[in-house]
């Protein structure tokens, strides 16, 4: 399951996706304004399952990390790699944040029901900032670590 790791930030961020494209489709605008909380609910829902699932298997596993890397571009003298970090903190985070944005995504559903048209734009912008901060915890890289935290920065101020 440990290979499957990189699902857990791309749920939230899939889900991110297709909010925005379904939002801004005016046909189905009025129906989707209902639903994008739904999408948002299971794109958060199924990070989490995977997060559960992939902490299970690194705390009852060898407890040795796990590291997945590859290369996403080449210089002439540089190459830039990319890639998943998971140990026992990644594991322990994912869970707390997949747990607790969970919970707030559900909570949001009955607090952002007098909105209208702009929970579109909210459950877009939690979505997108689940799936970072997820991004975030399971970096292999210090780029790629600063790139999550910039994101996660953008993202609380959209939500703010």
């Amino acid at each position: 399951m440990l290979e499957q790791a990189w699902l857990i930030p791309t749920f939230p961020i899939a889900a991110f996706l297709l909010i925005i494209a379904c939002g801004r489709f005016e046909p189905l605008r009025s129906k989707f304004v209902a639903s994008g909380s739904w999408l948002a609910l299971l794109g958060v829902g199924m990070s989490s399952a995977v997060s559960l699932l992939v902490a299970w298997e690194v705390f009852t596993g060898d407890h040795s990390p796990y590291e997945d890397t590859w290369t996403w571009f080449e210089g002439t003298t540089f190459s830039f790699e990319g890639g998943i970090y998971l140990d026992g903190l990644a594991a322990l985070l994912l869970v707390v944040v997949g747990i607790v944005s969970f919970l707030v995504v559900m909570f949001s559903i009955g607090y952002m029901a007098e909105e209208g048209e702009r929970r579109i734009r909210y459950y877009a912008e939690i979505c997108l900032f689940v799936g970072v901060m997820h991004g975030l915890i399971i970096a292999n890289s210090f780029l790629l670590l600063f790139i999550f935290w910039e994101l996660v920065g953008l993202c609380s101020y959209l939500l703010i």
